[in-house]
């Protein structure tokens, strides 16, 4: 795990030097096998390995996080809402987090992010609950 990090890591250094197409992102935001979700400020961020956690600090904030329950990295635009229906972490509840939904279902991936009726079990009637939701959010205009 450690490794696919540094490589990431290399990976994204060697991304951000080119100017070609970047796009500036305002956060980092860290998601954990549990589900839960820290958004840091991208300004300034710097990431180091103390044995096996991940320390993020920024802003003055510090955030250590276990790399076996580190499931994801992302910048966003915005800092994590707390919107457990956001799980593509892009701000917005929409037609890409019903289809991590459905790819998590069709998986049989047991996430308790993924549980969104919180009844143990990631199945259709989570998708259900997330279609529902973006169809009001849709027909009320937000």
């Amino acid at each position: 795990m450690k490794r696919i990090l540094i490589l990431f890591f290399v990976l994204l250094a060697a991304g951000a030097t080119s100017q070609v197409g970047a796009q500036t992102y305002k956060y980092m935001t860290f998601k954990q096998t549990d589900g839960a979700q820290v958004s840091l400020p991208a300004d300034g961020l710097r990431l180091t390995f103390e044995g096996d956690k991940l320390v993020a600090v920024a802003s003055g904030t510090t955030q250590s996080f276990s790399l076996v329950a580190l499931s994801s990295m992302r910048f966003t635009e915005e800092a994590y809402s707390g919107n457990p229906y956001d799980l593509n972490l892009d701000g917005s509840v929409d037609i890409g987090d019903v289809t991590i939904l459905v790819e998590a279902v069709l998986n049989e991936e047991n996430q308790s992010a993924y549980d969104l009726n919180k009844d143990t079990a990631v199945d259709v009637s989570d998708v259900t609950l997330l279609v529902n939701y973006v169809l009001t959010q849709d027909a009320s205009g937000n």
